[in-house]
């Protein structure tokens, strides 16, 4: 783990932003990610972070997995820009979960790798980000592993209609967003918005330049719906649904720029249409029973469409795609015990998915003809020690299964059935103290984690990274993690600050490598269960005033980690760095705010070293990954916010301002160089 003297010393200087008097402490409000129910942040016995609207906001992201770039642990890869995907504690793609309200996002095509469905959330349509760093299978199952993200929506707040504009001229875009907010009464209550957005290309630094083939359009819609039944029972009815047009990947294409020796596409076309509509109904009682203190009943319904079009040369062309409709049930109470509060509860999700190819009659990315289900049952005990003690313990069991009618079989060409079942129990051991007044807390946990191989493990026969071709594979396991974590959290005054160090064991992880043969060109990719290896590294946030307007802030993360692999089609396993490892990263931060609070001004550092642990398939990723590595960088954003009432908000921004040419690790595009964002955000 190579790190930045320089970045260190400014470290030593600085700590995360703090808020201004009047607002708590960030480290201090509440979260439901940590436990399944509202939590001061200070109280729960994991690495939890919170990204409020307001953050969103004044820090200009266009995407949800921007939005968590300014978490500890996290690194954001972008394929291209419709196409981002987040590292948490080094796992992406599937070994990340992604819930929108408690509702799963993950399904079962999601695959290996980074890939744009966590792009599919409209960023603007939420009240706020939560972030739960490692493993906790316990607390939410499979895919719980590098880290848990909640989106939530926002609540209804009176009578209002919001109007927001975002323009920047890096990415020739443009974001509008229309939302109203109607209170009928004390018992009913709606709120629906819409957001347009359009970006064109992506101007880099000095030396890239322009950066075609990029831009795509989107349209969002949400719909909430808030009915009182009673004095106990509340009702909601929640629509989300994203479209996305003509995304192009744009690193497999011509239009690909050669960045430090890396290489250019050969594809002429491929773009991705993605539409995500999900819709649920919720019931929550206050105290509904004598033996229940709360209970909350959600069922849930996501469609996912997903159509690719690729054009290589002349009249070789393609479609492929698939349909995934999710039905979901979740049951969820919470009851005091004998030896402290209970929560348990039972979840059922059901995918039915069909897949189709303009090339393979038989299926199209995934297997044709397919269901996955997942059936879970949870007990969590919060037990309060003493006045300053408390332990957790919780206990999952879920049960998946697998089947698809209508896979190739890649050796054969014969169309082959695949039914696949799996159990896996799994617990959790936390346990936090607080201590001086609670202004200052110690944690420490062990939690298991698991994945079920879901129908992309099983019978993909798709493109992987680039030149390589994944084909179905059966007779997986199931993935094991372990993490451990010991941290710190404190909150004095205006100051505050969290560090973490964590340990991720890993067995059986579902690793892809080569068989020797070619498919249309490319290196036939299989998998089997033989990654066995460790993530382990420190996260800190921390935050300070000087005095009574300035503040500095700061994240650090370093992280190593290894996995065993074959690197070739020779049956020889070897110890490699993980995929895509996260360098040393910093963020530092000055603000000042302007003693009336109508305005802020505030700089910003980013730092990354040079990122050159790679793993054979990170060397042989030559369209993202330059040789040797992705080079460190250091950029400077300068943004400014004004307020002059209550009804009005201007923020403007002059991001990297050097005009740096920088590429996120593994990313398929550079980021914008000298880039003006300016937004307006008026309230009626």
């Amino acid at each position: 783990m190579r790190t930045s003297i320089a970045a260190l010393l400014c470290l030593a200087a600085t700590g995360a932003a703090a808020e201004t008097e009047e607002k708590e402490l960030p480290i201090s409000e509440v979260v439901v990610v940590g436990t399944r129910s509202e939590s001061p942040m200070l109280e729960v016995p994991y690495s939890v972070h919170r990204i409020d609207e307001t953050l969103i906001r004044s820090d200009l992201y266009r995407t949800l997995p921007q939005a968590l770039s300014r978490v500890p642990g996290v690194v954001v890869q972008e394929t291209s820009a419709g196409q981002g995907s987040p590292f948490i504690r080094g796992f992406t793609g599937f070994r990340n979960l992604l819930l929108v309200d408690g509702v799963r996002l993950n399904n079962s095509v999601m695959r290996d790798g980074p890939n744009q469905y966590w792009a599919t959330v409209d960023v603007h349509a939420l009240g706020r980000l939560e972030v739960l760093s490692g493993s906790a299978g316990a607390l939410y199952g499979t895919d719980a592993i590098g880290g848990t993200v909640n989106a939530v929506s926002r609540d209804i707040t009176g009578t209002k209609t919001d109007v927001f504009l975002r323009l920047s001229s890096a990415e020739e875009s443009a974001t509008l967003r229309l939302q109203h907010d109607q209170t009928f009464s004390d018992s009913l209550a709606m709120s629906f918005g819409v957001t347009a957005k359009s970006f064109g290309d992506l101007e880099g630094g000095d030396e890239v330049g322009t950066q075609t083939n990029v831009g795509y359009d989107e349209t969002d819609f949400d719909l909430k719906l808030q009915y009182r039944l009673s004095d106990t029972w509340q009702s909601s009815l929640v629509h989300h649904q994203v479209s996305q047009d003509d995304v192009p990947r744009t690193h497999k294409t011509t239009a690909a720029i050669s960045w430090r020796g890396t290489s250019v596409g050969s594809e002429l076309v491929r773009d991705l249409d993605q539409d995500r509509r999900l819709t649920y109904v919720r019931l929550i009682g206050d105290s509904p029973w004598q033996w229940a203190d709360e209970a909350v009943f959600t069922l849930s319904n996501t469609k996912t469409e997903e159509s690719r079009f690729r054009l290589r040369s002349g009249d070789r062309q393609d479609t492929q795609g698939f349909d995934v409709d999710t039905f979901g049930a979740t049951a969820q109470f919470t009851s005091a015990s004998p030896v402290g509060t209970l929560t348990y509860g039972a979840e059922f999700y059901r995918d039915d998915v069909d897949s189709f190819s303009s090339r393979n009659p038989v299926q199209g990315p995934v297997g044709d003809d397919a269901q996955y289900d997942l059936f879970d049952v949870f007990l969590q005990n919060q037990i309060e020690l003493d006045d300053r003690t408390d332990v957790i313990v919780g206990l999952r069991r879920t049960r998946a299964s697998a089947v698809a009618d209508s896979v190739l079989d890649p050796e054969t060409d014969a169309v082959i059935r695949i039914d696949e079942d799996y159990s896996k129990t799994v617990g959790n051991l936390r346990i936090q103290r607080s201590f001086m007044s609670e202004k200052l807390s110690l944690f420490a946990g062990v939690s298991q984690g698991f994945r079920a191989p879901n129908l992309s493990d099983l019978t993909r026969f798709d493109t992987a990274r680039t030149d390589e071709f994944e084909v179905p594979t059966p007779g997986l396991r199931p993935e094991k993690f372990v993490s451990h974590d010991l941290g710190l959290k404190w909150a004095a005054g205006r100051h505050y600050g969290s560090a973490t160090l964590f340990y991720t064991d890993v067995d059986d992880l579902i690793i892809r490598f080569p068989t020797g043969r070619t498919v249309d060109g490319d290196a036939e990719i299989t998998k089997d269960n033989a990654g066995d290896g460790f993530v382990r590294g420190l996260e800190f946030s921390g935050g300070l005033s000087i005095g009574e307007n300035w503040q500095l802030s700061a994240t650090m993360t370093v992280m190593d980690g290894e996995v065993s692999t074959f690197p070739t089609s020779e049956s020889e396993l070897v110890d490699e760095p993980l995929d895509r490892l996260l360098p040393f990263t910093l963020q530092t931060r000055l603000r000042y705010n302007a003693p009336s609070r109508t305005w802020w001004t505030e700089a910003e550092l980013l730092h990354a070293d040079k990122a050159d642990e790679l793993s054979t398939r990170d060397q042989s990723d030559t369209s993202r990954i330059p040789p040797g590595g992705t080079p460190e960088y250091n950029v400077l954003h300068w943004r400014a916010g004004w307020q002059p009432g209550g009804k009005v908000s201007v923020v403007a921004a002059v991001n990297n301002l050097m005009d740096e040419d920088y590429r996120v690790h593994g990313s398929g595009t550079n980021m914008a160089g000298r880039n003006f964002i300016l937004s307006v955000e008026s309230r009626f």
